[in-house]
């Protein structure tokens, strides 16, 4: 083969990598890689179950107070508005309860509708970094053939070899500086999932606490006050993992990775 055949063949070799690296990325795409699945996160069900512990909480607060009024032989007019005092007190509880459970459940509802496809998306995409990785790999070792074609001799055989030797260059930084690119996706994919999973946890344990308190004192509606104390916990625990200083400290560190990334690649390309 003479050299500048040889030369067209590595070329069209050389677009055949990238070429196929970007078919594979596309089927990636279009068929979630394996790892691009949108996620099925609990922490909605599980919210739905802790309301359910919410409202029996009030019911056995209520019959709690019921039982013990059923057992006086005799209530005075002052008793009876101090029962009835305890129940509008603990309604009044409650309806707050019911008002907490609304406004975290719509929060939740919210993250897992951005959380789900984001993960999805970010697996793709890491998918698709490591696939144009391994073209560029060999990218690199195609081009540096370009340097030397057999039986191509003279100044235009040297200079071309030069230019060849800068692409090579050139690509060898851009596969370095891509390296942490499918890592970087990968850490903020897991950041989402570990978010949403801290938050479902969080939310079992106030499930647990809450079915665990005993009625105490007729009228002290003391399930119902340790389902407030529950919820108020966990509306704090929503906002540090929704947007709290941790989950923003790890996404500038991701930012750091991919920064330093960028700055591996050459700027502007060789020859252009």
């Amino acid at each position: 083969m003479d050299p500048i055949s040889a030369a067209v063949d590595l070329a069209k070799q050389i677009v055949a990598k990238i070429h196929k690296a970007m078919e594979t990325a596309a089927k990636a795409a279009a068929q979630g890689g394996g790892g691009g699945a949108a996620p099925q996160f609990q922490a909605v069900s599980s919210h739905d179950t802790l309301r359910a512990a919410v409202i029996a909480a009030h019911e056995k607060d209520s019959q709690h107070l019921d039982n013990a009024t059923k057992v006086l032989t005799t209530i005075s007019p002052a008793l009876r508005v101090a029962i009835a005092a305890a129940q509008f007190a603990g309604k009044v509880l409650q309806d707050k309860n019911l008002e907490l459970l609304d406004e975290q459940r719509a929060r939740l509802v919210e993250a897992e509708a951005v959380a789900g496809p984001a993960v999805a998306d970010l697996r793709t995409k890491e998918q698709v970094w490591e696939a144009q990785q391994a073209a560029l790999r060999e990218v690199a070792q195609l081009t540096a053939k370009l340097q030397s074609i057999p039986g191509w001799e003279g100044m235009a055989s040297s200079g071309y070899g030069g230019a060849a030797t800068g692409q090579i260059t050139a690509v060898t930084q851009l596969v370095a500086g891509s390296l942490r690119m499918p890592s970087s996706i990968r850490e903020v994919a897991n950041l989402n999932e570990a978010i949403m999973s801290n938050i479902s946890r969080a939310i079992g344990r106030q499930q647990r606490q809450i079915t665990k308190v005993n009625p105490g004192v007729p009228g002290s509606f003391a399930c119902t006050h340790a389902a407030t104390t529950a919820l108020t916990g966990l509306t704090l625990r929503l906002d540090a993992e929704l947007g709290g200083e941790t989950t923003q400290a790890k996404l500038d560190e991701v930012q750091g990775l991919v920064d330093a990334s960028r700055s591996m690649i050459p700027d502007p390309w060789p020859g252009s």
